[in-house]
């Protein structure tokens, strides 16, 4: 069983991977939105719903600040459908970074719930 202490620590290293991981994502996306739409010839389709997903990376990854387990969720989901739609497989330098904030959120939560569930049976 972990302890209330293991469990805020683990949520402050995800919370600190998460601010940087955003930060990573917001950089590549400022970058890629001046590079291709900036240009007369609009994207094909394909670039803008993989800039979607990178948004809703970005979106996720600072959701799970405030509500952890639904920014994991949409962190691991659009993660998984940006790399589907740019390079499969991700790439592990990118993609490591960008889901290891939900998975040490889910991590925290799971570990929480364990803690619960033990205090309710004592």
């Amino acid at each position: 069983m972990a302890s209330a202490k293991t469990n805020r620590r683990l949520g402050l290293l995800a919370s600190l991977v998460a601010v940087g991981a955003a930060l990573l994502w917001l950089a590549f996306f400022v970058e890629h939105v001046a590079d291709w739409f900036a240009g007369p010839p609009m994207p094909p389709p394909i670039v803008w719903a993989a800039q979607l997903a990178h948004l809703a990376i970005l979106l996720g990854l600072l959701a799970s600040l405030r509500w952890r387990l639904t920014g994991s969720i949409v962190t691991v989901a659009s993660a998984v459908l940006f790399f589907a739609l740019t390079v499969w497989p991700p790439v592990p330098v990118l993609f490591i970074p960008t889901v290891a904030p939900a998975l040490l959120f889910l991590l925290a939560w799971m570990l929480g719930r364990n803690a619960n569930a033990e205090r309710l049976r004592a």
